[in-house]
């Protein structure tokens, strides 16, 4: 469901893609930083969401 929600936010983009990253951005979370899945799937659900939409707009810095 979680990677249905994401698939749906970041359209144009190669489905696996998603799920493989938010899969080992959660376990990673989940392993290393200890926290339980629920917690490491939501921060894994902002990461996602993150990397794909800095990695796919141009940020125009000229005007900052």
């Amino acid at each position: 469901m979680v990677h249905d929600h994401l698939i749906k936010r970041l359209p144009g983009i190669d489905p696996e893609s998603i799920i493989e990253f938010f899969e080992e951005r959660a376990a990673i979370r989940e392993h290393e930083a200890g926290m339980h899945r629920s917690l490491a799937e939501q921060f894994a659900f902002q990461d996602t969401i993150k990397h794909f939409y800095l990695d796919n707009h141009i940020i125009n810095t000229t005007n900052l």
